[in-house]
């Protein structure tokens, strides 16, 4: 039996855990949760990113050990294999109440300053 880790497993394992945290830390859950979505959008780009990188860059310095070298194209299937990870464990992660109430705020707080918006563009409502 190997027992090796392979990139993509290495990926999904740090995407899971980093979603967990972010759906389960006290604080971390909230104070996530209360970014914009487009925030939100990047912080998980740039985890996917540096994890892709980390990994990359472990398999160039051999902490892993591969048949072959890791090329461009298998570190930009580890990026999409990370990132599809932490969608799927953000879908399907239950939301705590907190959480909830933190979105609920971020939300009617962006539909305050639309408003705003359009109404300084003399918009009807």
């Amino acid at each position: 039996m190997d027992n090796s880790f392979t990139p993509d497993l290495v990926g999904a394992a740090v995407s899971t855990v980093t979603q967990l945290a972010f759906s389960y830390v006290p604080g971390l859950n909230v104070k996530y949760a209360g970014l914009k979505k487009n925030i939100q959008n990047l912080v998980t780009a740039g985890i996917v990113l540096a994890t892709t990188i980390a990994i990359y860059l472990a398999v160039l310095y051999k902490l892993f050990t591969l048949e072959g070298p890791l090329s461009i194209g298998d570190a930009i299937r580890v990026f999409f294999m990370t990132l599809v990870a932490k969608v799927t464990v953000g879908a399907v992660a239950p939301e705590m109440e907190e959480v909830k109430m933190a979105g609920l705020q971020r939300d009617e707080v962006e539909k305050v300053k639309l408003i705003q918006k359009m109404k300084l563009r003399g918009m009807k409502l």
